[in-house]
């Protein structure tokens, strides 16, 4: 009996350090938590369409932003061609459209929807070749495209179509990605990449490829040597946009 009632006292003389210990646990975490309150929230990077978006709308001036609005309105196809006294075609533009298929991954679908919208700008722009206006070459097979109605170029001749098949790389030389992006939901949802065309990046593209066969580097991509003369940001996967709309 004398062994219960010490085994009891012992029990309660340790209630009140258990009760200290308890009420310090819950003092520390009530401050933790207070400390993690008032500590600033991270700002993580925009990583929906909405903000990539936001951030482009955010990085373009007043006047690329209006070019961009312009570019985006217009039918596709070859638009907006500006040529020389001469009749020498400068720049142009052109916008190729494709659906997103809903039977791939979502991935899968946007990828093969910009490349179908890539061939798309392309053919347009050969048919406009062909159709639109004429193409004259010189001695050393140098290209310049010219009015439908404009007179024959010193030093130069009309080309035949089956030239311009066979020279389509070379004439798609002075192409850059303007602008590309992913618009709509579901069935609706579409991909549109807008080129831009210049004589100039195409004749800088000739002479740097030129360069390189002469120091006899096999593996030339014109893309990307027409990339690097521009320095072309991206701006994301769901959007993309150049900073030099206001060039062409």
């Amino acid at each position: 009996m004398m062994n219960v009632l010490f085994s009891h006292s012992r029990l309660f003389t340790t209630i009140p350090a258990l009760r200290v210990s308890l009420v310090s646990i819950a003092l520390a975490c009530l401050l933790s938590v207070g400390v993690l309150a008032t500590e600033p929230a991270k700002e993580e990077a925009p990583l929906t369409k909405t903000g990539v978006e936001a951030a482009e709308k955010k990085a373009l001036t007043p006047e690329n932003a209006e070019a961009l609005r312009k570019m985006l309105n217009a039918p596709a196809g070859v638009f907006d061609p500006e040529y020389d006294d001469d009749g020498v075609l400068l720049r142009l533009k052109i916008k190729g459209e494709a659906a997103v298929s809903r039977g791939l991954s979502a991935a899968r679908a946007e990828i093969a929807a910009r490349q179908s919208a890539e061939r798309n700008a392309k053919a347009a722009f050969v048919k406009f070749l062909k159709e639109e206006v004429s193409v004259q070459e010189n001695e050393r097979e140098e290209l310049i495209i010219v009015e439908k109605d404009g007179e024959e170029q010193a030093g130069y001749k009309n080309v035949s179509t089956r030239v311009i098949d066979t020279r389509a790389n070379g004439l798609l030389r002075g192409l850059i990605v303007l602008d590309e992006r992913y618009t709509g939901e579901g069935g609706a949802r579409k991909a549109t990449v807008i080129f831009g065309w210049s004589k100039k990046l195409a004749d800088a593209a000739r002479t740097a490829q030129a360069e390189m066969a002469r120091d006899r580097n096999p593996v030339v991509r014109p893309d990307a040597v027409i990339q690097k003369i521009e320095n072309t940001p991206s701006a994301g996967d769901k959007s993309r946009t150049t900073d030099n709309l206001t060039d062409f």
